[in-house]
């Protein structure tokens, strides 16, 4: 029996532990899964509907009557939504994380058939399935949504292909919300 999973006596698997480094880049991954999941949200989809359809208007007016300072304000804000939001996030991210307590700690993660315990040398706390909102499946980890906070739990923590298919079937059983995300 390995020390980071847990069996009956049936050899089925009733638990595993997962840790990982929380360094920059695991938080900028983490953050990015977050934008890229906040960007398939209806809201989402709907303000970059209206920006390709404001620069269009915009270009086609700018055509008719000519251009005019005012006209770049809307080429400056998909510039922005399409290009540089994502940039300037991730800027912003690295300071602030470079600022944070829990930067190059150790994380643990306990997961089993009741929820999941989390934490690191200045902080854990546990979560039942039932209070966990949705996770979602990304290519590099997964988001676990609760409340209006989400946890991520990167592929890398998963030791094994057997642990990580645990996991999803379990949390497929538990988490009514669950969803596997292609990019």
């Amino acid at each position: 029996m390995d020390d980071w999973r847990f069996v009956n006596q049936h050899g089925g698997i009733v638990s595993i532990e997962l840790s990982y480094k929380w360094d920059e880049e695991t938080y900028i991954e983490g953050c990015k899964a977050n934008q890229q999941l906040r960007d398939r949200t209806p809201m989402s989809r709907l303000v970059s509907a209206l920006l390709v359809a404001l620069v269009i208007t915009n270009l086609i007016i700018v055509y008719r009557r000519g251009f005019i300072p005012f006209d770049l304000g809307s080429i400056t804000l998909a510039l922005y939504w399409f290009l540089l939001r994502w940039p300037i996030n991730s800027w912003i991210l690295r300071r602030r994380f470079r600022k944070q307590l829990g930067r190059e700690s150790e994380l643990h993660w306990r997961i089993d058939y009741e929820g999941v315990t989390g934490g690191a040398h200045y902080s854990s706390g546990h979560c039942k399935w039932i209070a966990i909102h949705g996770i979602a499946q990304l290519e590099t980890g997964f988001i676990i949504v609760r409340d209006l906070i989400y946890h991520w739990l990167p592929m890398k923590a998963f030791k094994t292909e057997e642990d990580l298919s645990w996991f999803v079937n379990v949390a497929k059983a538990n988490v009514p919300n669950y969803m596997a995300l292609k990019k």
